[in-house]
């Protein structure tokens, strides 16, 4: 069970401190983006804290491998295939956000729609 607490995760025994910054960016995520958009480079919390999927966390054993976001992220993510990404975000018409750490993001297409500290999260519109 995880529990958010005044910016600390709880998960077991252990204890993660989220930065206010990062706190910042799970409260935007959660109040402006739809509950199917999909994060690339997401941090390690953002599916628990905000309930969206992201690129990065690993799938239990219990994922289809078939299913076509795993295809995504397997086969397109870990190329940063920016074609790729836009057909696949016109293909499902699943809203599509690129989460940085003081990475400028300079592929058309993309557009920073948040920052907050080291935080940046960038909108593909097609």
């Amino acid at each position: 069970m995880i529990i958010g607490v005044g910016g600390m995760i709880v998960s077991g025994q252990a204890r993660v401190v989220i930065q206010p910054d990062e706190i910042a960016l799970y409260d935007w995520i959660r109040a402006q983006t739809a509950p199917n958009a999909m994060f690339l480079e997401n941090p390690m919390w953002l599916e628990y804290v905000t309930w969206r999927e992201g690129s990065l966390t690993p799938l239990p054993v219990t994922e289809p491998v078939n299913d076509p976001s795993v295809v995504f992220k397997e086969n397109i993510l870990k190329r940063r295939n920016w074609v790729e990404i836009a057909a696949w975000q016109k293909r499902t018409a699943r809203p599509l956000y690129f989460i940085t750490q003081n990475e400028e993001l300079n592929q058309a297409g993309w557009s920073q729609v948040f920052f907050a500290g080291q935080w940046r999260v960038y909108q593909f519109s097609n």
